[in-house]
């Protein structure tokens, strides 16, 4: 339409013949760029995993634009998984032997260990385990409790990390009911279990009534 009108003037004697190849330069540009559009939204592209696996997830969407660093789809290869495991005590993680974990499902899985990180996280070294027995229904990210044998076979009790407390003199005490709301203040020597847990070595007896909540309470009053 433009042209057409810009014709009609030209032949009128109204406007330069500049203009009207100035509009031809412009329907032909047009033109090229429509053919350019269709050709690009008609075609496909193949789009190939350098690994064997599955999809866990997508992150494109319909119409999307992606450059050559975004991630479309991330890869998971079902039968390589690891585990990394956060450790709290003071324990050279290269002397770490046989180690398993468990889902929360109660899904037993055998670990196999491969290193450890140089850097704390968590005031914690940060060991990586391969998974022995792949199961097809462990997810990426899905947290699991580790336990990892470490040196000779040691004997206690574990109880959660709250039962244990700091006595008047600053010894490592916990609380004992020993009659109908009567407590009594026992020390002992204890070693971290993990995160949530500790192992009493040393001064408990089997039958001993531990308390395991509310034991900062009960040293406060006391």
């Amino acid at each position: 339409a433009k042209l057409t009108r810009t014709r009609d003037l030209a032949g009128s004697f109204v406007a330069p013949k500049s203009q009207v190849t100035d509009a031809e330069t412009e329907l032909a540009g047009l033109r090229r760029r429509r053919e350019i559009l269709l050709e690009t939204t008609g075609a496909t592209e193949v789009l190939k995993a350098p690994i064997d696996g599955v999809v866990a997830a997508v992150k494109a969407v319909p119409g999307q634009v992606v450059g050559s660093t975004d991630v479309v789809f991330q890869i998971v290869d079902p039968s390589g998984l690891w585990v990394e495991a956060l450790v709290y005590a003071d324990v050279e993680p290269g002397s770490l032997g046989f180690a398993n974990a468990t889902t929360s499902e109660g899904t037993a899985i055998k670990l196999s260990f491969q290193g450890f990180g140089k850097t704390l996280q968590q005031q914690a070294r940060v060991v990586q385990f391969s998974v022995e027995n792949p199961d097809e229904r462990l997810a990426v990210g899905q947290p699991v409790t580790v336990r990892a044998f470490v040196g000779k076979p040691v004997s206690g009790f574990i109880l959660p990390r709250s039962a244990v407390v700091r006595g008047g003199n600053g010894e490592t005490i916990v609380w004992l009911h020993a009659h109908p709301e009567r407590f009594a203040p026992k020390p002992v020597h204890m070693e971290a279990f993990d995160a949530e847990r500790v192992v009493i070595r040393a001064g408990l007896s089997e039958g001993e009534r531990v308390v395991v909540q509310g034991s900062e309470l009960i040293n406060q009053i006391r």
